[in-house]
């Protein structure tokens, strides 16, 4: 600082908190590689995590469509089923028809 009233010029020191020292320096530097190292980690996790939760829900759609397609070929079975039990009940009533009307006949 200046000379004021007959006194003597000072200089002012720096404040610690603002001295770069190499510790300081080394510290930061250390910091910073840690903080980056965390980002690159936390990158692969979330690819590592979105890969599960891609690989689930293909096979949650794939168990979706699995029962959808058991599904419709019980259905179909039963359609099939439906069919010929009431196919063969309505062949087996035409012929009892047919046997009464032979027997009235005689």
């Amino acid at each position: 600082l200046p000379e004021k009233d007959g006194k003597k010029a000072r200089s002012k020191a720096p404040k610690i908190q603002r001295l770069v020292t190499p510790a300081r320096i080394q510290r930061k530097r250390k910091v910073l590689a840690s903080r980056h190292a965390e980002q690159r980690k936390n990158k692969v996790q979330a690819a590592e995590f979105a890969k599960l939760i891609a690989q689930r829900q293909k096979e949650k759609r794939q168990a979706l469509l699995s029962r959808r397609r058991s599904s419709a070929e019980l259905r179909l079975h039963l359609l099939k089923f439906l069919l010929n039990f009431f196919y063969f009940n309505l062949i087996r009533k035409k012929k009892k028809k047919k046997k009464k009307k032979k027997s009235t006949l005689r």
